[in-house]
């Protein structure tokens, strides 16, 4: 274990670094497309939209269809132009982010040759001082980091900076942004030749040099606790400090109904690991 801190400590993530110097600046036209109110008749529908297998989704609902090509081009150069940023309201640009990361999301394939543009609009964003401006980027950067291949280093330093950051006014976006990026940390930052993979030991590195400061705590264990079986691998690593942190988070008179419900939930998940592992032990058995 000691070894594995020296190795972690020693790649710690940077700060969040500066963008490059945006493109040209351009205007920004709005354009709508509004999608069908409802299919259109069965006779007027090509003939391979009709063979369609009722279980997949209708052609003419693609998203594709919806926001072509051309509207998509038409959006990178104008509106997602962080050479326009400056002539934009912090309303504006939070909206932006929303549109961006709904496009990533449902038109990721389309959006492949795009992806230089769109990550440098949402990194722009991560040193806003406006708190729900800078956190809409973290959750843009996350569905990113969930749709395409990015760099390790730059996963990791996103996924650190979310664990660090516990504070109220943030913990709805930083929630959201957490709940997409974690699943996606099995496949883009994989354990390789090492027993646990890096993102693991950077959750239990910040538990132990930061936990003491409970709301930190709090925002780790209510990650575990939301997706345990992306823990349970490592959940050796965990269980000790869930124990250890019960009396603190659940067990004071003066704690808050939230955490008491916290304490619950990380008691029956103990259980649940300790079930799941003898019963994995049983299998092996009777299989031997």
């Amino acid at each position: 274990h000691g070894a594995e801190s020296a190795e972690v400590a020693g790649s710690a993530p940077a700060e969040t670094a500066a963008v490059a110097a945006p493109p040209k600046e351009m205007l920004v036209h709005a354009r709508l497309v509004r999608p069908p109110a409802a299919p259109p008749a069965e006779a007027e529908r090509p003939r391979q939209v009709r063979e369609v297998d009722e279980r997949s989704e209708p052609e003419w609902l693609r998203n594709a269809d919806v926001v072509d090509g051309d509207i998509v081009a038409h959006l990178m150069r104008t509106a997602l132009d962080v050479a326009a940023l400056p002539r934009y309201s912090e309303a504006l640009r939070i909206e932006l982010l929303k549109l961006a990361t709904l496009l990533i999301e449902h038109l990721g394939r389309e959006l492949v040759e795009h992806r230089k543009e769109l990550i440098k609009f949402a990194w722009n964003h991560l040193k806003s001082e406006d708190t729900q401006s800078k956190h809409c980027a973290y959750v843009n950067v996350c569905r990113f980091i969930q749709v395409y291949d990015t760099p390790p280093k730059i996963i990791l330093q996103v996924y650190v900076a979310l664990l660090r950051t516990f504070q109220p006014d943030a913990r709805a976006l930083v929630k959201q942004a957490l709940d997409i990026l974690t699943p996606a940390l099995p496949m883009r930052l994989p354990a390789g030749d090492h027993k646990y993979p890096t993102w693991i030991k950077w959750t239990k590195k910040i538990i132990v040099e930061e936990g003491h400061s409970l709301p930190q705590l709090i925002h780790i264990w209510q990650l575990v606790v939301r997706h345990p079986a992306l823990f349970y691998s490592s959940s050796a690593q965990f269980v000790p400090q869930m124990v250890t942190s019960l009396n603190r988070i659940g067990l004071s008179p003066s704690c808050s109904v939230e955490n008491r419900r916290l304490a619950v939930e990380l008691a029956a998940l103990i259980i649940a690991w300790e079930h799941q592992r003898v019963s994995a032990v049983k299998t092996r058995g009777e299989v031997k």
